[in-house]
């Protein structure tokens, strides 16, 4: 079989888990998860093989493909610096083996940091019964450390474009935004980019949603008290205006 690859690269609270899932639906595009976490020090449980390998790399491949050869995953910063590109042994080999790269953001910086620091601190990154609704509302605000969460994204996202550059990648962008409000719409538009059909589901996917009136609290309270703020979301516009013109 000859196989066909692809990655998401992403920041945490970006929507890659309601993607990858509606992904997996279609039936053509992989299993695509984060095979590559740090989290998971002997290899993602769903793949049977050596970690820290690139015989890992085809072992992905052959256990997760869709029978057209295509598959996938989704990848951190670090994740992807620290567990898939050393398993190339040189990150040009990269261009060789020449994935479709999609890379998503989230254009809103203040919702974005909201939602990562508030999981990390309550250890809740889906909400799917009353007593994880319960455990997110057990959020302790803390300027500091939001304004702080809310640098490191910007930074974060700041790498992922020097790389870009650096091996003259242009991934195809795509939005936290738009997964939220038509996340199939999405899906069928990375589907048509790597396959060339269409994408097909059997179920609607659901969108769940972790907002609720505390994170409004917490959003008019940053906004109010935090004198970083204002200057880095003028800083991540000009950004991603900078990064929307470039061309790989």
């Amino acid at each position: 079989m000859i196989y066909t690859p692809y990655i998401i690269t992403t920041i945490g609270r970006s929507g890659s888990s309601l993607l990858c899932e509606t992904l997996a639906k279609t039936g053509v595009m992989g299993e695509p998860l984060e095979y590559f976490n740090k989290g998971f020090p002997n290899g993602h449980p769903r793949i049977n093989g050596t970690p820290h390998t690139l015989g890992y790399f085809f072992q992905i491949a052959e256990q997760t493909a869709s029978s057209n050869g295509v598959f996938g995953f989704k990848t951190s910063w670090e994740s992807f610096t620290n567990g898939f590109l050393p398993l190339l042994g040189d990150f040009r080999l990269l261009k060789l083996i020449r994935p479709f790269m999609f890379h998503l953001s989230r254009r809103d910086l203040v919702g974005q940091t909201i939602s990562l620091h508030r999981s990390i601190t309550t250890k809740v990154w889906a909400v799917k019964d009353d007593v994880q609704v319960d455990q997110h509302k057990k959020y302790a605000y803390d300027l500091k450390a939001l304004e702080d969460t809310a640098e490191r994204i910007f930074r974060l996202e700041q790498q992922w474009f020097g790389f870009y550059q650096r091996y003259g990648v242009r991934p195809e962008y795509l939005w936290y935004e738009n997964i939220a409000s038509h996340v199939e719409a999405v899906v069928d538009g990375m589907t048509r980019t790597v396959t060339g059909g269409i994408a097909e589901f059997d179920t609607v996917t659901k969108q769940r949603v972790m907002r609720d009136e505390l994170t409004q609290e917490i959003r008019e309270r940053l906004i109010a008290e935090s004198t970083k703020l204002p200057r880095l979301v003028s800083r991540w516009e000009d950004f991603l205006q900078r990064r929307s013109n470039y061309v790989g």
